[in-house]
């Protein structure tokens, strides 16, 4: 809709340019006529160079949600990476513990073993000196001996089987543990790698933020130089019409046909002038509003600093607590550093609406000149009208 205003303005002045087919009748109207004509054009350049900057502020307003959604992406994805990072943290502690369960266990049963194996070598050692004795004539109760003793070497056997059976299966459980924990080390490994990914791709998106950032701020000095100059060739122009307004009362020269013009063209040229006020304020708004988008990206922009406190748990895994430190200060002067950045763009906000207020003074008292030029016209329509009924 802003650019359809604009696009009407720019027409109607062109059209305003054309009103004249006959030349003026005196050298000063001549010369009115001329400046008449060349604020008129003035006013359209003004224009046209004010549609070109509400396309940049449109194209600008149109990058800000792909931003907004790269960022929360970008969030997102890091959310999954610190869930999976607790996952992975709880699965090498119970794998830690199962191993050192295992151990334990795998030690106890070694123990037990060696103590089997000195009962098993005392039982064999006593065997002999048994059948030793029985050879020597000692009767039925050596026999009787002898072949507990075989029952319980028997035993001794099986049960030296059945702990060898289980420190096998100790055995695989504990080669599965440790392929799980290298799983674990590869998924730790991979997820550090991605981090560091979504990092660089979070410094990209800084380097495009500053990028649109230094675009906003050469649009204000556009827009800045461009009111400086159209406030500047008004007040010039104004005061030529009013130069030529006072020749003209005192030549009194009557023409009814082209001072009545004269009004026409300079109403005309008022309503470009408030045609031009709505186009500046426009921009003012879209302005405004282009500053509270920079605002809330900043803001996301310091929620993203999350990213960076993951990679220092990721590095926590296998460096020490000082390179922690280390790394929290530097964060620190980051952050005094953001706020300084912010701290410095509020006051230039604050100097920009001082500007506009200005601006809009200067505009009040533009206004009340021409008020006052309309009078001069209407009282010098009134002195002609005498004139003519003195005639």
């Amino acid at each position: 809709m802003e650019i359809n205003n604009s696009n009407k303005s720019e027409s109607e002045y062109k059209h305003d340019l054309d009103f004249a087919t006959d030349p003026p009748l005196t050298e000063a109207l001549t010369h009115l006529w001329a400046a008449v004509q060349k604020l008129g054009e003035e006013s359209v350049k003004c224009i046209e160079e004010k549609k070109s900057l509400t396309s940049v502020m449109d194209n600008y307003r149109q990058l800000m949600p792909e931003i907004k959604q790269s960022i929360l992406s970008e969030q997102n994805t890091v959310e999954k990476l610190k869930e999976e990072l607790n996952s992975a943290h709880r699965m090498l502690d119970a794998s830690n513990l199962r191993e050192q369960i295992i151990q334990e266990s795998n030690d106890n049963l070694l123990a037990q073993i060696k103590t089997l194996k000195t009962e098993l070598d005392s039982k064999t050692k006593q065997m002999e000196e048994e059948s030793l004795f029985s050879s020597m004539g000692q009767g039925d109760t050596s026999q009787l001996e002898l072949t507990r003793t075989k029952r319980e070497l028997t035993r001794i056997d099986i049960e030296n089987k059945r702990l060898n059976n289980l420190c096998e299966s100790l055995k695989k459980e504990l080669d599965g543990a440790e392929y799980n924990v290298r799983d674990l080390e590869a998924d730790l490994a991979a997820q550090s790698n991605n981090l560091v990914k979504e990092i660089k791709t979070k410094e990209k998106l800084e380097d495009r933020i500053k990028s649109d950032h230094d675009q906003m701020e050469k649009i204000k000095t556009e827009l800045g130089t461009i009111k400086n100059n159209f406030k500047k060739y008004q007040e010039n122009e104004l005061l030529r019409v009013q130069s030529e307004l006072t020749r003209l009362i005192a030549t009194h020269e009557t023409s009814v046909r082209k001072r009545q013009e004269v009004v026409e063209e300079v109403e005309k040229i008022s309503e470009g002038k408030k045609n031009s006020e709505n186009d500046v304020a426009t921009l003012e708004r879209n302005l405004n509003a282009s500053q509270e988008d920079n605002i809330q990206l900043k803001k996301m922009l310091e929620l993203t600093e999350r990213e960076k406190k993951l990679h220092q748990e990721i590095i926590n895994l296998k460096h020490k607590i000082h390179e922690d430190s280390v790394t929290l200060n530097h964060k620190e002067v980051e952050v005094q550093e953001l706020k300084k950045e912010v701290n410095k763009w509020s006051d230039k906000f604050k100097e920009q609406d001082h500007d506009l207020h200005t601006i809009k003074t200067e505009r009040n008292l533009f206004s009340k000149n021409l008020t006052e030029a309309k009078v001069c016209i209407a009282i010098i329509l009134f002195k002609c009208r005498i004139n003519s009924l003195l005639v």
